[in-house]
């Protein structure tokens, strides 16, 4: 297993998990929308709407990187569910659960153009059949660390109590 190790300047302070105030159940559903003046994907639905009572989690962008630092996993493929892993413990850190995900920004390092071919699959196996949160896919030349090949953040709604 390649590791990698990050930049001194790169903080624990960075992975923050924070939620928004007042602490309140939500009251209201949320709402997933696919507009049929939008193109419906099969892999997130288009819009997301909170209700305006609710508690949010608020995620940093999630990683293969482990307790010690280190970029774990040489390729997409491995580093792919250890960062599904820290996402779910972000949210169960907040309060809440991948059924409670309004919406994700999944970050990968480009390369051969068919990192969708695996990033989507695995997305849809990880919400399993629960409603899509909206989702974007963005391709960049690089991330925070070398070696690093994905970050996802997102939001989330916090479970009832």
């Amino acid at each position: 297993m390649i590791k990698h190790s990050l930049p001194n300047w790169f903080m624990p302070g960075l992975f923050l998990l924070a939620a928004s105030l007042p602490a309140r159940a939500a009251t209201e559903a949320v709402q997933h929308l696919n507009p049929p003046e939008l193109p419906r994907c099969g892999y997130c639905s288009q819009l997301v709407v909170a209700p305006a009572n609710g508690r949010f989690v608020h995620i940093a962008g999630q990683t293969s990187v482990g307790m010690d630092f280190h970029v774990n996993g040489a390729s997409l493929a491995e580093q792919l569910p250890m960062a599904f892993d820290a996402l779910d413990k972000a949210l169960k850190a907040g309060g809440s659960d991948r059924r409670h995900i309004l919406d994700l920004i999944v970050y990968f390092v480009a390369g051969d153009g068919h990192e969708a071919d695996l990033i989507v699959p695995k997305l849809k196996a990880y919400f399993a059949g629960a409603d899509l949160p909206a989702i974007s896919i963005v391709g960049t030349p690089a991330l925070v660390a070398p070696g690093m090949l994905i970050e996802i953040e997102g939001d989330a709604m916090a479970a009832a109590p």
